[in-house]
């Protein structure tokens, strides 16, 4: 194994699967990570009070604070992780950074939803397993 693309929004699920990306880089020494950010900006309206610019910027910030994390997270692993953030559907980009790096493995975690908040909410696993010509992994955060 080369190269896994594992897929974070800083949630609690999101760091289980780094952990389980840490136990893969330990064993699988040549391998190495993309950590990958997806900002999907969903403009509710400028009726409602929201600005693009504003809302990017919030976005911006977050991905900054993510990567700071994760050199932190990762250090003893430093020059196998890099950090990248994309804008878009998160379980199209996904698929489309994992092809485009040739990934081995798609990581990502799974916030547990139920049907009805999968159904309002979308499940972003789901989405990458039914997109993806790649092996996925799907970690669940242990309660």
């Amino acid at each position: 194994m080369n190269k896994i693309v594992w897929a974070t929004d800083g949630s609690a699920c999101a760091t289980a699967a780094g952990k389980t990306v840490m136990t893969l880089l330990d064993a699988f020494p040549e391998s190495t990570v993309t950590a990958l950010y997806v900002i999907h900006p969903q403009y509710v309206g400028t009726g409602m009070g929201i600005v693009p610019e504003v809302a990017d910027a919030g976005f911006e910030a977050v991905a900054k604070g993510l990567a700071q994390a994760i050199d932190e997270q990762f250090e003893a692993y430093q020059g196998r992780v890099q950090f990248v953030s994309e804008y878009g559907v998160p379980a199209i980009v996904i698929c489309e950074v994992a092809a485009k790096e040739d990934a081995d493995l798609i990581v990502l975690g799974s916030h547990g939803y139920g049907v009805v908040d999968r159904l309002l909410l979308g499940s972003v696993s789901s989405g990458v397993i039914h997109r993806s010509q790649i092996s996925t992994l799907v970690v669940k955060e242990r309660s």
